[in-house]
């Protein structure tokens, strides 16, 4: 039967089920072996298959992908972020991150799920800044700020880098600016 995760106190979860009750769960033993790097693979918000027992509990045996995932970056927001336009997808409309955050009872996480268009606008942004050294031109320099002698030598040295590619086939794994 399916649930959701909703609390986390040790090796006990709490999910909740399709009906709305609640269910107090342990992970079953073979699924926390299978392949899993970390030691609890199971959080708060994750879907999973429960397997119901006698004594009123249940083994959480199987989780379902995840569709969201917590975006840990800077422990300070910075205004930008905040001043990110994104909408509810249920109602439409459009407002800053900040200004939901004020008016609805939905915490961060909530507003970078899929019941708004925030996550969409973020990953749009990190799209444009995350681009490879080689992707670089000139223009990409002016949103920053660097003085023209610095935004020059930067310039430059991407060039070479550039150049550096063509010949050897592959990108240099450091660079060293004097």
């Amino acid at each position: 039967m399916k649930a959701l995760v909703v609390k986390n106190t040790g090796s006990w979860y709490v999910a909740r089920l399709e009906d709305g009750s609640l269910l107090n769960c342990k992970i079953k033993g073979n699924l926390r072996l299978r392949g899993f790097r970390c030691t609890n693979p199971v959080a708060v918000g994750d879907e999973v298959t429960v397997e119901p027992r006698e004594d009123g509990t249940a083994f959480i045996v199987q989780i379902e992908p995840r569709r969201n995932y917590i975006i840990r970056r800077a422990s300070n927001l910075s205004r930008e972020f905040l001043q990110m336009m994104g909408a509810s997808k249920e109602d439409g409309e459009i407002r800053p991150l900040i200004k939901a955050l004020w008016d609805t009872n939905d915490n961060l996480m909530m507003l970078l799920s899929e019941r708004y268009t925030y996550a969409e606008s973020l990953s749009e942004k990190t799209e444009q800044i995350e681009k490879t050294l080689n992707e670089w031109n000139f223009d990409d320099l002016e949103g920053l700020y660097l003085s023209a002698p610095v935004k020059r030598m930067i310039w430059q040295t991407l060039k070479i880098m550039k150049e550096l590619v063509e010949i050897t086939g592959k990108s240099p794994d450091k660079i060293f600016i004097e």
